[in-house]
């Protein structure tokens, strides 16, 4: 049987990203996709109906989004504990006479060993309501996917074209080589983070307090905005970190700072590196890269601070292949 990642035993960080994929599932309408979500078996107890099986999961939809028309729902996290989750909702939706409701609940989940729901049972209250009086979005903002893969495999193309055969780019061919397929976008990207709101080109210069000096700290440039895994953000301070362009202490406050936040790239403690570590590498490669295009175009060597990601390159492909591939899957 096919994995549905998130698998458990289910962290914070898991458990949330699985009760995304449930409320993006659901406000699809679209009942043999998300009965695809459910263990064949699955058993359900909704309202005061009982459902078995995906077959019986279709019907049962079908007859849902036929009578709850402009369906919009959101779910929130509530409480989880190894294969179980626990979440509250609400959505809206109205009849073919245009009656509005907006419907609360609460819903049980379980969980087989291959991310599958096994069990649900929900509890819903009805609240007939005017159209003014929603609160829900008739529709969704539809993000594009973050683009942090072709970013990268941009910028190492064009090195080659602007450097075409030049030794000194190897060390950054190699780096790149050793990178993962999905990494390079050669393949797809692993399912069970790709539902993250991303900056797509987070770095400290764009942080800013406003007004200044003691004004809220607010993220600007937000131009590459996608969903995507967000370890592609926290990545790039990451790998300044690791060339040596940032501080120990400066790095470490920030991740700290994150963390604190609840930033969803990387555990709450212990080592980050198995999440940042692919990306980290990714984006070093495609700094080398774009340091190597920009200096060719200027007809200069590369800068102090564009040899050191270089560098960082460098030492990257000199890595066995064991430690390079270490969390490459």
């Amino acid at each position: 049987m096919t994995a549905r990642p998130p698998v458990p035993p289910f962290t914070r960080e898991t458990a949330i990203e699985k009760v995304r994929q449930g409320e993006d599932g659901w406000n699809t309408r679209d009942p043999e996709k998300v009965s695809l979500a459910y263990t064949e078996d699955s058993r359900w107890r909704n309202r005061a109906e009982f459902v078995t099986g995906r077959e019986q999961i279709v019907a049962f939809l079908t007859r849902k989004w036929t009578r709850e028309l402009d369906y919009r729902l959101i779910k929130e996290l509530w409480a989880f504990d190894g294969n179980r989750i626990a979440v509250r909702f609400a959505y809206e939706s109205h009849d073919d006479s245009g009656n509005w409701y907006r419907s609360y609940g609460n819903e049980n989940w379980e969980f087989d060993e291959n991310g599958l729901m096994a069990v649900r049972h929900a509890c819903i209250n009805d609240l007939q309501i005017k159209e003014t009086d929603r609160k829900y979005p008739r529709a969704v903002r539809a993000f594009p996917a973050m683009r942090g893969p072709a970013k990268a495999a941009l910028a190492v193309a064009r090195m080659c074209r602007t450097r075409p055969g030049d030794p000194a780019t190897a060390p950054v061919r190699e780096a790149w080589r050793r990178l993962p397929a999905w990494a390079r976008d050669e393949d797809v990207a692993p399912p069970h983070r790709s539902r993250f709101l991303c900056h797509g080109d987070l770095h400290l210069g764009q942080l800013v307090r406003h007004p200044a000096p003691h004004g809220p700290w607010l993220l600007i440039d937000v131009d590459d905005l996608g969903l995507g895994d967000p370890a592609w953000d926290l990545a790039r301070p990451a790998a300044w970190y690791a060339a040596g362009l940032l501080p120990p202490d400066v790095w470490l406050r920030f991740l700290d700072a994150y963390r604190a936040a609840g930033g969803p790239a990387v555990r709450a403690d212990g080592d980050p590196w198995p999440e940042l570590d692919v990306p980290a590498r990714a984006l070093t490669v495609q700094t080398a890269a774009l340091a190597f295009a920009k200096s060719a175009a200027e007809g200069r060597t590369p800068d102090e601070v564009e040899q050191m990601m270089i560098d960082a390159c460098a030492r990257i492909a000199s890595l066995p292949h064991e430690l390079a591939a270490e969390h490459s899957s």
